[in-house]
């Protein structure tokens, strides 16, 4: 009985640590969809695109 109940801790212990990867995860994934759609993000992808573009003129 008691070696089932250290398997049983054990088991959930391991769950919650799986659930917090997931939680940080989904965190992870918020924050970077937050910048990633913000206004200034996307004019500074504009701003590089420009930039490339430059560049790859030049050099040709």
């Amino acid at each position: 009985m008691g070696e089932q109940i250290i398997m049983r801790e054990q088991s959930l212990k391991q769950e919650v640590q799986e659930l917090r990867i997931e939680i940080d995860e989904t965190e992870k994934t918020r924050a970077v969809s937050e910048i990633t759609e913000s206004e200034f993000f996307k004019e500074l992808q504009v701003k590089a695109a420009r930039m490339r573009q430059r560049t790859k003129s030049l050099s040709e």
